[in-house]
């Protein structure tokens, strides 16, 4: 008892930082266009030039770094961009002896609904995801 070990106090709670709920929308509306965006650039990119599958059903790192330097991001941020696509059946292999990923038919469909269908579309995909 004596020499017992006080135990550490915790640490002080700070008051969170206060947002009005406009400012919230807008944040949140910008990063879902950056989303309908980055996806279109994605798909744009590879309707011509898309990666070939490897045999294990991926993209290669050179591809996957050549890809983020056109997103302009990051390998592990690409990686998302490019499941995500793929879980809203927007990419696919395109099925040939020499396959290759490139936009489904459905891409086009995509593209021509209003930017909040778009959005819906990533979400819907998104939130099943265990990513």
């Amino acid at each position: 008892r004596a020499h017992r070990i006080p135990e550490p106090l915790p640490p002080p709670v700070e008051t969170a930082a206060q947002y009005s709920p406009r400012s919230v929308d807008s944040a949140g509306a910008g990063q879902a266009f950056t989303a309908i965006g980055t996806v279109d650039d994605l798909l744009h990119a590879w309707e011509t030039a898309g990666p070939a599958v490897l045999r294990a059903g991926g993209v290669s790192i050179r591809d996957l770094k050549r890809t983020a330097a056109a997103l302009d991001t990051d390998e592990a941020t690409a990686v998302f961009w490019i499941e995500l696509a793929y879980a809203a059946g927007l990419l696919a292999s395109d099925g040939t002896t020499d396959e290759r990923f490139v936009p489904t038919p459905a891409y086009d469909d995509w593209r021509a609904r209003p930017a909040q269908e778009r959005w819906a579309a990533l979400v819907a995909a998104w939130l099943p995801a265990t990513r």
